[in-house]
C-alpha cells in the first residue's frame, strides 16, 4: 500500500525475501513522495517489526533509541533472552501512539503525512473488560483468546473515539485512513 502497488507487480519481488519486503516498507514511495511536497513525514512505531522507517522526518514512540540493540532483538536469539515485551511495556507503547495522534497537529509548521501503526488490538492482549491493564500469558484457550480479543478492540475503539475529534479540529480537514492488517488467527 505505502508503494502504491501490488508487491508482485514490483521490480525485484520475491515473496520470501524478508530484507527486501523490510526495504520497500523503510523506503516508501508514499511518504517520499509527501516528503518532496514540503510535507513533514511522521512514522508511530506501535512496537511491531520492521521498526524502521527512513522515509520518515520523525519515528515517535520507539520501545528503544538503540537501533542495534532493536535489531537484534528483533532478528536473533536475544529475543528469547530479552523475553520481548510485558504488558506494561505494551501499554506504554500502545499509549504513545494514541496521545502522539492527539497532539500530532499542534506539532508542526509544515502540512503532515503521519502513518502510525497501532499493534491493537492486536495479541498481546493486555487490556481487561473495564480497559484496565492486566498481565498476559503466551498461550490461551480459545475462549479466553476471543474474549480477551474483544476488550482489546474495546480499548482500542475508545481511544480512537478520543483521538480522532482531535484530528478533526486541526485548521486544514485531515484526510484519515484507519486499516487493520488482520484479525485474530482463530
Amino acid at each position: 500500500m505505502l508503494n502504491m502497488d501490488y508487491t508482485q507487480n514490483l521490480p525485484n519481488y520475491i515473496s520470501n525475501d524478508q530484507v527486501y519486503m523490510k526495504n520497500l516498507f523503510s523506503n516508501n514511495l508514499v511518504m517520499n513522495l509527501f516528503r518532496d511536497n514540503g510535507y513533514e513525514t511522521i512514522y508511530i512505531d506501535g512496537g511491531g517489526p520492521w521498526r524502521e522507517m527512513y522515509a520518515a522526518d520523525k519515528v515517535l514512540c520507539r520501545s528503544t533509541d538503540n537501533r542495534l540493540l532493536q535489531l537484534l532483538i528483533d532478528t536473533s536469539v536475544m529475543q528469547y533472552v530479552y523475553g520481548g515485551f510485558t504488558s506494561k511495556s505494551w501499554d506504554e507503547i500502545r499509549n504513545c501512539a494514541f496521545n502522539e495522534l492527539e497532539q500530532i497537529n499542534h506539532n508542526s509548521d509544515k502540512p503532515l503525512f503521519v502513518y502510525a501503526h497501532i499493534r491493537s488490538p492486536h495479541t498481546p492482549y493486555t487490556y481487561d473488560n473495564d480497559g484496565k491493564l492486566t498481565s498476559f500469558k503466551k498461550t490461551l484457550d480459545e475462549k479466553i483468546l476471543d474474549e480477551r480479543y474483544i476488550y482489546q478492540l474495546k480499548y482500542t475503539n475508545n481511544q480512537l473515539e478520543r483521538v480522532i475529534p482531535n484530528l478533526l479540529s486541526s485548521d486544514v480537514q485531515p484526510i484519515i485512513l484507519l486499516i487493520s492488517d488482520h484479525g485474530t488467527k482463530n
